[in-house]
């Protein structure tokens, strides 16, 4: 019994040990580390700290990168809501533009159209008075508005009380009635004798001259002034063999002293075909083109509707 009871009290408590093996990946022993229990509470503890403390490093590397984006991205936020309201006002700035330039468009294209329909009425109705008030200086100086609005009309396409329809229209009218203004020089050369009081070259005493005389060589072409009709064409009097053209609207033109004409009468001509030759035919000193522009009957000065050279 005595010696059950020594046996006993030999017996010590065993230890505990934490255990760590190394194995080498190349040829060697493995190792092994006992820890003994306090100091694998204090390993792990240090482990878990070391742990704890990385993965505060990585977080706080991760937040410093995320924060710098986010204030570059703010950056463009704001640079880019800066350029959009500089936009907006230069936007802004061009409406306000485009709207005082359409005001002042429908201003000017409503006096235009006013203009339009009083040339309309005064010339081209049908309803329009061919007497009455209407003399030479008033009609040339029509006509010079004419050619300016005609020149104008492009710039303008649209109205409140006047739709392109019939902006179109009345410049298809303009333009035709233009065209048959005898504006176009009807030969090439230099002026002999001019329209008014001449020295009659077959008399010693002075006389109305009644057109405009233009020297040219002997077949030289002959051209239409405006677009109309061919009222006469054959041998009258003084003019020898000539041509006379209804524009309408009151105008006449008349070529004379021609050596043939290439027309005949009913027949329509525009404005640059070729009606007759150059000649020397009826009361003439030499070849030359003798032209008059007539108005109602009445003969006016043709430098007055010619285009300057």
């Amino acid at each position: 019994m005595r010696g059950d009871g020594m046996e006993k009290g030999k017996v010590k408590e065993e230890k505990k040990y934490l255990s760590i093996m190394l194995v080498p990946h190349f040829s060697g022993k493995m190792k092994v580390l006992k820890l003994s229990t306090p100091y694998s509470r204090l390993v792990g503890m240090v482990a878990v700290a070391l742990i704890s403390l990385l993965c505060m490093c990585f977080l706080s590397i991760y937040t410093v990168n995320q924060n710098q984006k986010l204030q570059k991205s703010v950056l463009k936020l704001s640079e880019l809501n800066v350029e959009q309201k500089n936009l907006i006002n230069e936007k802004s700035e061009e409406i306000e533009e485009l709207k005082q330039k359409k005001v002042q468009a429908d201003k000017s294209a409503s006096e235009y159209v006013e203009k339009y329909k009083e040339i309309l009425e005064k010339y081209i109705s049908p309803r329009a008075n061919r007497s009455g008030d209407r003399n030479e200086s008033t009609f040339i100086q029509d006509v010079s508005e004419l050619k300016e609005l005609l020149n104008n009309i492009g710039q303008f396409t649209t109205d409140s009380n006047f739709s392109v329809e019939k902006l179109s229209e009345t410049e298809s009218k303009l333009k035709e009635y233009i065209a048959a203004i005898p504006t176009l020089w009807p030969a090439t050369g230099k002026i002999s004798s001019n329209f008014g009081d001449r020295e009659d070259p077959f008399l010693i005493n002075s006389k109305f001259h009644s057109g405009l005389d233009i020297a040219a060589n002997y077949g030289e072409d002959i051209k239409a002034s405006g677009n109309g009709t061919v009222t006469f064409a054959g041998t009258k009097g003084d003019y020898g063999k000539c041509v006379f053209i209804d524009h309408g609207h009151g105008l006449t033109t008349v070529y004379g002293h021609a050596s043939q004409y290439l027309v005949k009468e009913g027949q329509t001509v525009r404005k640059g075909d070729v009606i007759a030759k150059v000649g020397s035919t009826g009361r003439s000193t030499g070849p030359h083109l003798h032209f008059e522009v007539r108005l109602d009957g009445n003969v006016v000065d043709p430098l007055k509707y010619l285009d300057k050279k």
